[in-house]
C-alpha cells in the first residue's frame, strides 16, 4: 500500500501554506475541502496538485499512485474544471463584460468582441445573455461573478454606459462597477479595464486608467489581440541589453 505520509515532504512551504490556507486536506484517496471554493482557489489547488505530479512523474514511485488519486478525486470534485485550464495546465483568464444595452447593432458588437476573446483567445469571457437563464436573478449572477470569480471586469464605454454609472447611478451597469470598484480596493490582482466603443467621455471610476481603444473597427483584429495578451499576462518588455563600458 502506499505511503500517503511522506506527501507533506513533497510539498513546498507555500503550497503546504496555501493549503493550509484553503482548509484543504490530501486524505489518503481523496480531497477533503472544508469550505466551499472559489473557481480561482480552486485552481490554485489544481496547480499544487500539478506540480506533484510533475516532481513524480517516475511510474516506479509510489508517491505518484497517491497523486493519481487526488488528481482524480480534484477533477470529479471539479465537474468541468478542465474547461478553466488550457492543456499545459495554465489557468485561462476569466472577464465579465459590462455594457449598455441599446439597439441590436451595438449589441451584435459586444457579442462579436464577447465570441472572438472565447474562441480565437481561449480566455473564458462571461456576459449576462449566456449566464442567466430564465427564472434566474441578474444580482446573483453580478455578485458572485465580480465578487469571487472574475480577474477581470471589462466595461465598454459609450456616452449611454458612462452616463448609467455616473449620472443615473441607477441599473445593472452601475452595480457592476459599485461591485467591482469593491473588489479592486480589496484585490489588488483585480481589473477594470476600460474598452472605449464610442464617444470621449470616461467613468470617474477609470478616468486615470489606462484603457484600449475599439472606436476605429479597422484596427479590431490589432487591438483585441493586444487585450488577450494582457489578459494572458504575456505582455514583455523589450529585453535589456548588456553594454559594455
Amino acid at each position: 500500500m502506499a505511503d500517503y505520509s511522506i506527501k507533506r515532504h513533497l510539498l513546498t512551504k507555500r503550497e503546504s501554506s496555501r493549503l493550509e490556507q484553503l482548509t484543504v486536506e490530501l486524505g489518503p484517496n481523496s480531497l477533503k475541502f472544508n469550505r466551499d471554493l472559489s473557481r480561482r482557489e480552486m485552481l490554485e489547488v489544481w496547480n499544487i496538485i500539478n506540480a506533484l505530479s510533475d516532481r513524480t512523474a517516475d511510474s516506479q514511485n509510489h508517491i505518484n499512485f497517491a497523486i493519481g488519486d487526488w488528481m482524480v478525486f480534484a477533477e470529479s470534485r471539479f465537474g468541468d474544471f478542465r474547461e478553466l485550464v488550457r492543456e499545459d495546465g495554465l489557468p485561462r483568464p476569466r472577464v465579465m463584460i459590462a455594457y449598455k444595452r441599446q439597439d441590436s447593432e451595438r449589441d451584435q458588437w459586444v457579442s462579436k468582441f464577447y465570441t472572438d476573446l472565447r474562441s480565437k483567445y481561449g480566455i473564458d469571457a462571461k456576459i449576462d445573455e449566456f449566464e442567466v437563464d430564465y427564472g434566474q436573478s441578474f444580482s446573483d449572477y453580478m455578485t458572485s461573478e465580480i465578487d469571487r470569480e472574475c480577474d477581470a471586469l471589462l466595461f465598454i464605454i459609450t456616452p449611454a454606459s458612462v452616463a448609467s454609472v455616473d449620472q443615473e447611478k441607477s441599473g445593472g451597469v452601475h452595480f457592476e462597477m459599485q461591485l467591482a470598484n469593491a473588489r479592486r480596493i480589496r484585490d489588488s490582482s483585480f481589473r477594470i479595464i476600460g474598452v472605449y466603443r464610442e464617444g470621449t467621455d470616461n467613468t470617474s471610476y477609470l478616468r486615470d486608467h489606462r484603457y484600449i481603444d475599439f472606436r476605429d473597427d479597422g484596427l479590431y483584429d490589432i487591438q483585441i489581440h493586444k487585450l488577450a495578451l494582457s489578459l494572458w499576462l504575456q505582455r514583455k518588455k523589450p529585453p535589456l541589453r548588456d553594454v559594455s563600458a
